[in-house]
């Protein structure tokens, strides 16, 4: 997982022209968080903005630590995905698409 320190990053996913933005991610955001859940292939793309980015890598490791020690870091944690999920519903409903 990573936390954006400095800087922005557009994630994407696709390939080719098929390839689309799914979002942009300045300071404090996080992304690469499922992949720490559910050790699943990583779903999306992230480049680093023009201006480039500055991370800070969290492993499986500190996650846990995380996690176990700072109990409103969890928290931290699920309100982003949740805030993701939420957006992605709400595009889904602009555009027609059920899930």
């Amino acid at each position: 997982m990573y936390v954006v320190q400095s800087g922005t990053v557009s994630v994407s996913r696709g390939s080719g022209p098929q390839r689309r933005l799914v979002a942009s991610l300045g300071q404090g955001a996080l992304f690469g968080e499922m992949a720490l859940l559910d050790e699943a292939p990583r779903s999306a793309t992230v480049t680093a903005g023009p201006g480039g980015a500055r991370l800070v890598e969290i492993d499986h490791a500190l996650f846990i630590y995380l996690v176990g020690q700072q109990p409103a870091f969890a928290l931290l944690v699920m309100q982003s995905m949740a805030r993701r999920l939420r957006n992605k519903l709400e595009a889904d409903d602009l555009t027609g698409v059920t899930a």
